[in-house]
């Protein structure tokens, strides 16, 4: 699967057919998280039709904008997914059509395309770590209602999102990812100010049995990415999940928050 990258122009759809062409699909950097995409057509016929696409679990599609210019054209909408491709719906004369993407990290609170059918929980809030606790303490949780993952093959998508503050930058932070009692991933780092995101995956093996693993990019520092783990949380019984903060000492004021998550089922 490729993944898209902020700021970097990638390539979903090159064609020289007339005719339906679905585009490469492209992993969004914070899968679900608001973004920005901006999406370049150039074809050479006397007409053409395409759409950007989007997806929260690779399978089912929607229109999110489309292009009918004869020699294409460059857009941008605001878009919160998962997944996201150009595709051709048609191409009058011509040899070449050919669609580029950019995504980048969204601003402000304006309006954007939200694909909701397969979205559990979502939120935009913010928790500041206290600063006069060394405790592991739960930034947001969430109960997953029982038989959510029903049947084996089942996957669960997990993301977060928050930034290290500027103050008490020679404090280690740790950011932590649950499912249930088993911890899917774990970072420790100091440093100033910067943002992080964090992502889980969860895939159902059996009645009490699941497969999972999950990553945290810290802005600036190496990515950290779990050892796939097996967890035995029953799932005909709700299951807890939860991002924790944590730091090493009690600055003067607090140095880490979240801003969001949101849990999905793909």
């Amino acid at each position: 699967m490729n993944t898209a990258s902020y700021g970097i122009s990638v390539t979903s759809l090159s064609t020289s057919s007339a005719g339906a062409v679905t585009g490469t699909v492209y992993a969004m950097p914070v899968g679900g998280a608001p973004a920005s995409v901006t999406w370049q057509i150039v074809a050479n016929g006397s007409a053409q039709s395409s759409s950007l696409e989007g997806s929260n679990n690779n399978s089912t599609w929607t229109s999110l904008d489309t292009q009918t210019g004869s020699g294409g054209g460059t857009k941008t909408v605001s878009v919160a997914v998962a997944f996201i491709r150009i595709s051709q719906t048609s191409r009058t004369g011509g040899s070449s059509t050919v669609g580029t993407l950019v995504t980048s990290k969204a601003t402000g609170s304006g309006g954007g395309t939200v694909i909701t059918s397969n979205l559990l929980t979502s939120g935009a809030s913010t928790f500041q770590l206290p600063n006069n606790t060394v405790a592991e303490t739960n930034a947001w949780s969430y109960s997953l209602p029982a038989d959510s993952l029903a049947n084996n093959g089942d996957v669960l998508h997990i993301v977060s999102w928050g930034s290290y503050l500027a103050n008490g930058g020679g404090v280690n932070r740790h950011i932590r990812l649950y499912f249930g009692t088993t911890l899917l991933v774990h970072v420790s780092s100091g440093g100033g100010l910067a943002g992080f995101y964090v992502e889980g995956w969860v895939v159902r093996t059996g009645a009490s049995a699941y497969g999972a693993n999950g990553n945290i990019h810290v802005n600036g520092a190496t990515p950290q990415i779990g050892v796939p783990v097996t967890g035995t949380d029953s799932l005909s019984a709700t299951v807890n999940v939860r991002v924790t903060l944590q730091q090493d000492s009690t600055p003067a004021a607090s140095i880490v928050q979240t801003e969001g998550f949101l849990v999905s089922k793909v």
